[in-house]
Formats: structure tokens, sequence, C-alpha cells
């Protein structure tokens, strides 16, 4: 008898599971996302507004501009190659960047945005190598300060709220940028995640600074035409969406 008993209670244990697996139906989603970061770092051409802000006593800023960049991948579950949209923090310093004998400074700060296109030629599913293209645009900002490093102290700051004074001026700009990369693929958990370094060209209009209310014939302006280099890490989850099914009764 207890052998019976047994024996029902293990047929309706597994017979649900079984029935189950069988109405079970894997769903391959149309588009798979990712996301991603980029360190990178880009050459322009800053000589033009050097030349205007050094009569004044401001320090230059390098050529070279860097930053981080945060975004979205989006791909064919088929394919390898993939599409991004992402907007980047970017920024160029004079050297050293703090320097407490210097009673004037120089920032330059920027925010674009860029669409891009991988295309994957290597047939190795752990390794991508691909060409990409983009474009993008963005706006700069340009800011200049005097009277700083006059106060010796936070209280000293503090009391005089106008120091150190500061004006700013933008400018707009849009590029097209094309290189080659590689990425290699690493599976953790249910996440495929990509890690990998590329670099090309980037071609920009030229942006002229202008203030709020209006633009001088003079204006500064900057280039940020160049070679373009970045380090890459994403991620996508690669777990199938599972949809079960109500068994249809015969």
């Amino acid at each position: 008898m207890i052998r019976l008993v047994t024996l029902i209670v293990l047929f309706q244990t597994c017979f649900p599971s079984s029935a189950q697996t069988d109405s079970t139906k894997v769903r391959t989603p149309r588009l798979k996302l990712g996301f991603y970061e980029n360190v990178s770092s880009m050459y322009g051409d800053f000589s033009n507004l050097n030349n205007g802000i050094a009569p004044q006593g401001y320090p230059p800023v390098h050529d070279v501009y860097s930053g981080i960049s945060f975004g979205f991948t989006f791909r064919n579950p088929k394919r390898s190659s993939y599409s991004s949209f992402s907007f980047s923090f970017l920024y160029a310093n004079p050297s050293p960047l703090y320097d407490n004998s210097r009673i004037k400074d120089t920032r330059v700060r920027l925010l674009d945005y860029h669409i891009g296109n991988y295309f994957n030629v290597s047939p190795h599913p752990k390794w991508l190598v691909y060409p990409y293209v983009g474009f993008g645009f963005g706006v700069a900002t340009l800011t200049l300060y005097d009277n700083i490093n006059t106060q010796t102290s936070f209280a000293a700051s503090i009391a005089n709220l106008n120091l150190p004074n500061s004006k700013f001026w933008t400018a707009s700009y849009i590029y097209l940028n094309a290189g080659v990369g590689f990425e290699r693929k690493f599976r953790i958990c249910v996440y495929d995640f990509y890690a990998g370094l590329g670099g090309g060209y980037r071609l920009s209009t030229n942006a002229k600074f202008r203030e709020a209310y209006q633009s001088y014939s003079d204006s500064p302006s900057v280039r940020l035409s160049g070679l373009e280099w970045n380090f890459r890490l994403r991620f996508e989850i690669w777990r199938h969406i599972i949809r079960q099914r109500k068994s249809q009764p015969k």
C-alpha cells in the first residue's frame, strides 16, 4: 500500500513538469538591447582660441580633449554588428590643471551626442573586429576666470561670493567619425560583457564661440577634427524571454 501511494505521488509530481516543459515556448527577441560606457581622448586644434586669450593673460589649453561617454546599443540577435546612441562629457584644460600662482584660468567643456554603427567582420564568436562610422553634434562651453587664488582660506572665499569673476561663451558643432576597433566577449551569469579598444578620425565643423546675446567678428574658435581613440566596455542580457502557454484541452 505504501509503495502504491509513493508511486501515485511521484506520478502527480512529474506529470505537471512534463506538461509544462511541452507547453513552454522560447521566444527570441527581435532587438537586443545593451548598455555601454566609453573612455576616450581626441586631438583637436585649439590654436585660434589660445591666440585669442593669451594677450589677456589666460593660460592656453591643450589640443587633447578627453572624457567619458554613456549610451545604449541595439542589434539583431542573429548578428554581432550593432548600432549605438550615446552622450559624452568632454573637457580640455591648461597644464597644470591647478596652479596657485596664477590669478586667471581657462576651461573648455563639451557635451555631445553620437549615433554610430559597428560592422563586425570577424567569424570568431568571442572576438569582434569592426570598422565603425558615425555622426554627432554638440555644444562647447568656454569659461574664463579672473581673480582666482586671491583668498587664503575657506572663510575668506565665502566672504565675497563675487570672486572669482567668470564669464562663459558657447559654440555648436557637428562631426563625422570613422575608424576600426576590436572587442573580446565574456559571459558572466546572464550577461554578455564586451571589452575592447578602438581608434579612428573625427572630422568636425569649426566651432566659433559667442555670447548668449551676440557674436563678435573676432571671436575665437576651436576645431575638433583629429585622431581619436577609446576604451569601451558594454554588456547585454543574453537570457531568452520564456513565455509559458496554458495547455489547450484536446
